[in-house]
């Protein structure tokens, strides 16, 4: 009993590291029954053969997508081949006959019985004629036509001289290069001041770019021709001066003078 009682505590302290030894090692085999439990689920489930999923129904939305694609086109010009003329509504008018008629492209006193007949380019022309003066007085000619100019003064053609890395008095362009021998050059390059081009002329060479149009129009109701109207040029039509606006290669627009509605004339072979 007196070992008891001296030992007690020692004997206590071993019961307790005995029992904690016991459970470490009792926890360690649940731990691992529980891990070769779980990777005989996993088994088991990896080979189940599993239900194919639903496809989602994506219908209306690609439907959606597609309306967008294709969006509906609104015509509101007018024409009686739209089918309405709710937004612009066209008259009723009497023809030479007196008769009562749909008044439609083509047919009618006001812009919209113009009909475009043709469009004729208006270039301009640059070319080399040679040269002037000799030493420092040394000159090179060009002659110059502008047939797109408003003014019909200044449509006709004219020479001008040039000297070198100078430009011309209507400083239309300068001359930057000559090529050969000064006094007979094979080629001259002269730059636009309007944009920086470089362009190359010699005496079979010249130069032609399109600059605008005129036009000639024509009028069924009352049998009328129009011919070479420019930019900015009327044209009369019941009483009224219509301006014409815009020419293009195959339309014109032209301007009420009083309420300033633009209707445009297109060639018979343009949509």
């Amino acid at each position: 009993m007196d070992f008891l009682k001296k030992q007690y505590e020692k004997i206590l302290l071993s019961a307790v590291l005995l029992a904690l030894a016991v459970g470490a090692f009792l926890l360690t085999l649940h731990v691992e029954s529980v891990k070769a439990n779980i990777a005989e689920q996993g088994k088991v489930r990896s080979n189940r053969t599993k239900a194919a999923l639903v496809p989602i129904d994506l219908s209306t939305n690609q439907e959606a997508l597609q309306r967008l694609s294709k969006p509906i086109a609104l015509n509101f010009a007018g024409s009686p081949s739209s089918g309405h003329n709710l937004v612009n509504p066209l008259r009723w008018i009497k023809d030479r006959s007196g008769q009562i008629v749909l008044e439609r492209p083509g047919v009618g006193r006001g812009p919209s019985g113009l009909s475009l007949t043709r469009t004729i380019p208006l270039p301009l022309l640059v070319s080399y004629e040679g040269t002037a003066g000799s030493g420092d007085d040394l000159r090179y000619l060009f002659r110059i036509e502008k047939q797109y100019a408003r003014k019909a003064d200044t449509r006709r053609a004219t020479v001008v001289s040039v000297t070198l890395n100078n430009k011309t008095p209507d400083s239309l362009f300068s001359l930057r290069e000559v090529r050969g021998s000064k006094e007979a050059p094979t080629e001259v390059v002269i730059e636009m001041l309007d944009g920086g081009e470089r362009l190359t002329l010699s005496r079979e060479k010249r130069f032609s770019r399109t600059m605008g149009y005129m036009a000639d129009l024509r009028q069924d109701f009352d049998n009328k021709s129009f011919s070479g109207k420019r930019l900015d040029e009327t044209v009369p039509i019941g009483g009224k001066n219509y301006k014409v606006v815009a020419i293009g290669k195959d339309e014109v627009v032209v301007s009420d003078p009083e309420s300033q509605k633009r209707t445009v004339i297109r060639a018979a072979s343009t949509p």
